[in-house]
Order: C-alpha cells, then sequence, then structure tokens
C-alpha cells in the first residue's frame, strides 16, 4: 500500500469519514498522464444564465470518483 493509500485510510479511521479524503494540487503545468474532466455545458435557464460546468460541489463528488484536471 503507498503512503498516500495508508494516509487516507488512517484519517478515515480517526475522524470517522463515511468518505476518503481527496487532494486538491495547483501546478505550473499539466501533467502528461491526468485527463481533463469531460463535461456537457448545462442547458441555459429561463433567464438566460449558462455555465460552462455544474457546480462547484459537483467536482467534490467527481474527485472520490476519480483524478482529473481542470485548466483556467
Amino acid at each position: 500500500m503507498n503512503n498516500k493509500s495508508t494516509l487516507s485510510e488512517r484519517l478515515v479511521s480517526l475522524l470517522g469519514l463515511s468518505h476518503p479524503p481527496i487532494a486538491i494540487t495547483f501546478a505550473d503545468s499539466v501533467p502528461p498522464d491526468i485527463e481533463g474532466i469531460e463535461a456537457d455545458y448545462p442547458p441555459q435557464t429561463e433567464d438566460g444564465r449558462t455555465g460552462a460546468v455544474s457546480a462547484g460541489c459537483v467536482f467534490w463528488v467527481k474527485a472520490s470518483e476519480k483524478t482529473f484536471l481542470i485548466t483556467i
């Protein structure tokens, strides 16, 4: 088991978490082995609002499922 897995298991156990923790990294370049997140644009609302992606909290759920990157 690698160090990150061990740390994750310890945090889950010590803190009584129902889900394992996730990690966030800020980088100056895109890692070649990490894929970008695929997301459809949500439909425009009746008042004309649009957005490039879902609400920010959606990324917490996605991060618990796989590693991905977002470029700004």
